[in-house]
């Protein structure tokens, strides 16, 4: 159907600019000294959503190309980012009860290894998403369906409990950054009273400014990722057909495409730290290909010159 083209083609071309965004979030991580815990995280999740991205270019090629996908092929085929997409949401609920414990406490917040930290934060995402996919693999049938994605992989069944997991860790986000702000509230207005030569009052700070930053990437995500489940669970609850149902969720993969893509450029307005080192990081690529180009000109030339 010329519908499922479009939408393949609407994949890839966001698709493109979240691969290109998300390299950049990797790369300025990598590179920024020192490394915040939330920068950690936030590298984690660039490379979550790096993965979902690059996954959901198989179901795009699938329509491309008109080929027929069935569930059991589709569900093991997938199987990675089907862990992945869940573990990607937790770890937006993860970042935000990392803001609140980090307003909430901030000198106990910088002790310890920042990779166990992680790693802590990371590990119920990991496992909730291993748990969806063992449940959704345990009656698998062999049905045709409409896209090769998460909600038509699962077994209706399934797919409804993912769904509602999914759902969870959204509300959790909420919670989380709505009590990281009434936080930031309150820190703000004993800022007042902290000399700015106070250790607390610099950490405060720094703190505040990464809390913005994550909060409007939360917003964003919030909207993106509302609007796919919430409409997926709309679907389960007005009891449409198979038929219709896998249609609309076929077209959902734009709304969580923009999830994917939206962090870089969000960073980019928002964040002076992360701009700075994406226009860094420009100016660096910039050179460098100004540089071959001079090599290459210069081997030209003498090339020429030679008899």
């Amino acid at each position: 159907m010329l519908s499922f083209v479009v939408t393949a083609i609407i994949t890839i071309t966001i698709g493109l600019f979240g691969i290109f965004g998300n390299i950049n979030i990797l790369v300025a991580v990598y590179r920024l000294k020192p490394r915040m815990r939330a920068s950690l995280l936030i590298a984690i999740l660039a490379f979550s959503d790096l993965f979902c991205i690059v996954s959901e270019f198989q179901n795009a090629t699938r329509q491309l190309i008109g080929m027929q996908s069935y569930r059991r092929e589709c569900f093991w085929a997938i199987s990675p980012y089907l862990v992945m997409i869940v573990f990607q949401s937790y770890l937006m609920s993860a970042l935000a009860f990392d803001r609140l414990y980090a307003l909430a406490f901030p000198v106990r917040y910088q002790r310890g290894s920042n990779v166990l930290y992680a790693f802590v934060l990371c590990l119920p995402g990991s496992l909730c998403g291993m748990a969806v996919l063992l449940y959704g693999s345990l009656d698998l049938d062999n049905s045709p369906i409409a896209a090769c994605n998460p909600p038509l992989a699962f077994p209706s069944f399934a797919s409804e409990i993912w769904n509602k997991v999914m759902m969870v860790s959204l509300l959790l986000t909420l919670v989380g950054y709505g009590s990281a702000f009434v936080m930031l509230f309150v820190k703000r207005r004993h800022m007042r009273n902290l000399s700015p030569t106070d250790p607390n009052y610099a950490i405060v700070r720094a703190q505040h400014r990464v809390t913005k930053t994550l909060g409007v990437m939360t917003v964003a995500f919030m909207f993106s990722g509302f609007l796919g489940h919430m409409s997926a669970y709309i679907i389960y609850w007005f009891g449409l057909s198979d038929k219709a149902a896998q249609f609309y969720m076929s077209f959902l993969v734009i709304p969580v495409m923009m999830c994917y893509t939206q962090n870089f450029y969000i960073y980019y307005c928002c964040s002076k730290t992360y701009r700075n080192a994406f226009i860094d990081q420009f100016r660096q690529a910039a050179k460098c290909e100004s540089q071959k180009t001079r090599v290459h000109t210069l081997n030209y030339r003498q090339s020429e010159a030679s008899p």
